[in-house]
């Protein structure tokens, strides 16, 4: 009896517990429409918020939704001060039994305007003008309502506008709201101390494996200018962009700071020399395809640059060999020698062809200039006509491209320009001129739509085109041509009906693609594009669906296009990738 007496003891000690599940318990916003105020409350209410994370592991007890009903009206108000409402009735009905909570916007009330606003700068910035202009650009204006957020970012644009300006030390002294509920009025008090407008200082530059001289060509800042927390960004760019170096760190050294200066020191990490490449693909116009290259990304000192490049496919095979130098103080300019060899078949010849030339390209604008020499030997046979030319080829060409993404563009636009040509009177076994324009755009329709247009025309004065190697002709048909024809299937044909290419060319495409789910889309589509030898070619059409797949690398692109010129030969499959334009 002693022991259950004591055992009955022990238990007494320690409470029974007994685990509770959660209870179903509704809240309920009434008197808003869904908008940013609705949201807002339901992001703030925190009855609303515990309600929806507990658990069976961790119910809500009725006393403690009683204190979060007490505090319901709070977190509402709270909730709608931001947006300039100070004077909100509300109603609210709380029902443990039914498990249920009803807070009701009876009304918001009068909205809180901006009455004044005074804005003082001291410091060595009160009399820049840029930094009193300010006031009229912000989003918070004399008699419009207050609204916190905009308050919030306006300040924060004013304390960064300041130091983009060169005050890296520029601070608040004063940033006083005055919300006065009952005048339903706001008055803004601001000063800002701007401190000192620094200047960059001496320019450090620490580089192991390129020339000290050949880094600074491409520095965007310069001691003694005003210090640019933009132009420190473009420099670190533009060295990241130069391809020598995997890290690039531009720093301000404000231990060693003058009263006035801010010393700069870049460091750099050199990245590997050699970058081997290799690849396997398909595609309609080339057939299964490989692809291996190999790239000295540092040569010496000075930035030299050589690259091999060997493709392999079943239309053409093709190995190159580049050499450049880089020039000026932009990432693009260059000069350029290279050498190479191409072979390829078409349907109805082939074309065997040496080259060796040299290019010099500069941006002395919003265009990319290209200017360049190349000397070819080629044999052709297109049809029966065999062509053995040596040519030397002067041109220039004009590129320019604005797209909001180089990848994946939805708005912006692609332009190229080029002529080139030769004379039987310098080095050359026939005489021409040659001229191409392309021109695509992209254009947002709606949401995950867009727009993709694509326009070409080439033309070739000549003596006598049976003199002209296969590389000098025009062909039209293909991937990035008209789809629903072969690749370079388009074109005058002689007296057995061999497609011998021509001296005029015309393409033009518009296509319509559409997001369908994650990064699948779909494309529907109208081509047309013709080669002649006159200068408005016949057009011959093609109409097509496609699939879109959005990868990393660009748009896989796999389209189904019906020839309207030639329907007798049936819809013909095109896979290939787009990358930008």
């Amino acid at each position: 009896m002693r022991f259950w007496a004591a055992l009955l003891v022990a238990l007494s000690l320690f409470p029974l517990t007994v685990r509770a599940e959660a209870q179903p318990f509704t809240v309920t916003i009434e008197g808003l429409k869904k908008g940013s105020l609705l949201r807002n409350i339901e992001a703030q209410l925190s009855i609303r918020t515990e309600v929806r994370e507990q658990t069976d592991a961790r119910p809500l007890s009725d006393r403690r939704l009683r204190s979060l009903h007490r505090r319901a009206e709070e977190d509402i108000r709270g909730a709608l001060n931001p947006f300039g409402y100070y004077d909100t009735e509300i109603t609210s009905d709380f029902n443990l039994d039914e498990r249920r909570a009803t807070y009701t916007i009876v009304t918001l009330g009068p909205r809180t305007v901006v009455r004044d606003i005074a804005i003082r700068i001291e410091g060595e910035g009160k009399t820049f003008e840029p930094l009193k202009d300010l006031r009229a650009r912000l989003r918070i204006q004399p008699g419009e309502p207050l609204r916190q957020q905009r308050y919030n970012d306006d300040k924060s644009s004013f304390s960064q506008a300041a130091f983009e300006y060169g005050f890296l030390d520029g601070r608040f002294l004063v940033s006083d709201l005055w919300v006065y509920p009952d005048e339903q009025a706001a008055d803004i008090e601001w000063r800002f101390d701007t401190g000192t407008r620094w200047r960059f200082g001496e320019i450090s530059v620490e580089s192991d494996n390129i020339d000290e001289d050949v880094v600074r060509r491409y520095l965007r800042i310069e001691e003694n200018a005003y210090f640019s927390p933009r132009d420190v960004l473009n420099t670190q760019l533009a060295l990241t962009d130069l391809g020598y170096f995997a890290q690039v760190e531009v720093v301000p050294d404000r231990d060693n700071q003058s009263e006035t200066h801010v010393p700069m020191a870049i460091r750099t990490t050199p990245i590997k020399d050699v970058l081997y490449s290799a690849g396997i693909g398909y595609g309609t116009d080339t057939g299964a395809r490989l692809s291996l290259g190999a790239e000295w990304r540092r040569l010496n000192r000075r930035g030299h640059k050589l690259r091999t490049d060997l493709r392999l496919s079943e239309i053409q095979n093709r190995i190159g060999t580049e050499y450049r130098i880089p020039l000026g103080s932009k990432i693009g300019e260059f000069l350029s020698f290279h050498t190479g060899y191409i072979d390829e078949e078409f349907d109805e010849g082939e074309t065997e062809r040496y080259e060796i030339g040299a290019s010099l390209t500069r941006e002395p604008g919003d265009w990319s200039q290209r200017t360049y020499i190349t000397y070819e030997q080629e044999q052709s046979r297109l049809g029966n006509q065999f062509t053995d030319t040596n040519l030397l080829i002067p041109g220039v060409s004009f590129t320019r491209s604005e797209l909001d993404d180089p990848i994946h563009p939805r708005n912006g636009w692609y332009a190229l320009i080029d002529v080139h040509g030769a004379s039987d009177d310098a080095l050359s076994t026939t005489t021409f001129l040659q001229t191409l324009a392309q021109a695509r755009f992209v254009l947002p329709l709606w949401d995950s739509a867009r727009l993709l247009l694509r326009g070409e025309y080439g033309a070739t004065l000549n003596e006598d085109l049976a003199e002209l190697p296969a590389s000098q002709r025009f062909f039209a048909g293909g991937d990035q041509s008209v789809r629903g024809y072969a690749y370079r299937s388009i074109g005058p044909r002689d007296d057995s009906g061999e497609n011998i290419g021509g001296e005029y060319m015309t393409t033009f495409s518009a296509e319509i693609e559409q997001t369908v789910w994650g990064n699948f889309g779909a494309a529907a589509f109208l081509d047309a594009g013709g080669a002649d030898n006159k200068p408005g070619p016949a057009l011959s059409q093609g109409v097509g669906v496609g699939m879109r797949y959005r990868a990393p690398i660009g748009y896989i692109n796999l389209d189904l296009a019906h020839p309207l010129r030639r329907p007798e030969t049936g819809v013909r499959l095109h896979l290939g990738i787009r990358v930008g334009l």
